[in-house]
């Protein structure tokens, strides 16, 4: 039997607390229904990724080894091409999960009785758009990184004034997002409606997303450890069959290391749903907020 819980209202106006809290009532409220049809991507997603990195590591091993040859350096290569792609792939996959979600939640009472041959096609709908306004935003970041190296090679002091004016330039363009997802519009529409929410709202969007990124990274932070530890200890391993010892850790440590990066990545890409879900009700906070100050502006011209 599903869990009767409080219906969180979407469209309602917020404080930056207000939209915080909610965000975690829906992740909370939802979590189940979220891991039962997400879990899969991202398991997936994590078993390849670490599977590609444990043979990067042997690649670069015979790197330094027996020195460079071109189809070592192509393997190593399309290895990292790999790790992208299926890092990509899995990432779009599960917005496209969390999206529909997210939509389907005001229509039904509960999203614990939904079944996947209800949703599958909205899925791969919302993976499509969620896929569009992703490569948009990539040829933005092209372009500002382009930008960034034509500052740097002007002076350094000319690059440390651009990041803010990059960082001021992005908030706005995180409303794009949403508003493509959530409406039936297209990209030009989205970027120019998303850069006039995002003016109006700069500091609240600023602080939400600080905030839900602080939470995001501690969480990557702790879950990720055991695989940092036990990347320095490869890394001094690494050192050593180097220096002509004989390899000095167990057999199952390659074992182990495929767990912590499995744990880790699972753990970490359900943090990301904090900033993800928190920006959607950044979104629905904003959108209420105008619909709100329209109203009071026709209220007052009929009333002169």
């Amino acid at each position: 039997m599903a869990t009767q819980t409080t219906k969180i209202i979407f469209y309602k106006t917020r404080s930056i607390a207000g939209r915080f809290a909610a965000a975690f009532d829906f992740i909370e409220n939802n979590f189940k229904i979220i891991v039962k049809y997400g879990s899969l991507i991202l398991v997936l997603t994590a078993l390849l990724n670490a599977l590609l990195l444990a043979i990067s590591g042997n690649s670069v091993l015979k790197y330094f080894q027996f020195g460079f040859s071109t189809q070592g350096s192509i393997k190593l290569l399309l290895i990292i091409a790999g790790i992208t792609f299926i890092y990509l792939a899995g990432n779009i996959l599960f917005n496209g999960i969390i999206y529909t979600l997210v939509k389907e939640y005001p229509q039904r009472d509960s999203l614990e009785r939904i079944q996947f041959k209800e949703i599958k096609n909205k899925i791969i709908l919302n993976s499509k758009r969620f896929l569009m306004i992703n490569v948009v935003f990539i040829l933005f970041g092209i372009l500002f990184s382009i930008l960034l190296i034509g500052m740097f090679m002007l002076s350094v002091w000319t690059l440390l004034l651009f990041i803010p004016l990059i960082i001021f330039i992005f908030i706005p363009f995180a409303y794009t997002q949403q508003i493509f997802m959530f409406e039936e519009i297209n990209v030009v529409k989205a970027l120019k409606k998303g850069l006039r929410m995002g003016w109006y709202n700069w500091s609240g969007t600023f602080f939400l997303l600080l905030l839900a990124c602080i939470f995001t990274q501690i969480i990557s932070m702790v879950v990720f450890t055991p695989w940092q530890v036990g990347m320095y200890v490869q890394s001094l391993s690494f050192i050593s069959v180097l220096d002509g010892n004989a390899p000095n850790l167990p057999s199952y440590f390659g074992i182990l290391m495929f767990v912590f990066f499995v744990v880790g990545f699972f753990i970490a890409s359900l943090a990301q749903l904090i900033p993800s879900v928190s920006m959607m009700f950044q979104y629905f906070s904003a959108t209420q907020k105008t619909i709100e100050n329209e109203a009071e502006k026709a209220e007052i011209n009929q009333s002169l």
